[in-house]
């Protein structure tokens, strides 16, 4: 499908962290069981089900991304402590 405002074929679609085994970061907390969605500008969504916890992250201005920031990946670690 073709994101008419990126200008780039789009998907849209649920990760579970299982599927990212070899990723440098974990971007859905800590555990394997643990699914969600980076979304469009940084945004940022998943729950983790084994430790009962949801998490969304959303900023008041979209940036030029397609994966969450590092402000969010360091929100999900200070979840974690």
């Amino acid at each position: 499908m073709m994101d008419r405002i990126e200008a780039m074929n789009a998907f849209v679609t649920a990760v579970d962290e299982g599927s990212l085994a070899g990723a440098s970061r974990r971007l859905f907390g800590k555990s394997t069981s643990s699914f969600g969605h980076p979304g469009a500008g940084g945004s940022h969504a998943f729950a983790d089900p084994e430790n009962n916890i949801a998490f969304a992250y959303a900023m008041n201005q979209m940036e030029q991304t397609l994966l969450p920031n590092e402000k969010s990946l360091r929100l999900v670690d200070a979840i974690y402590r």
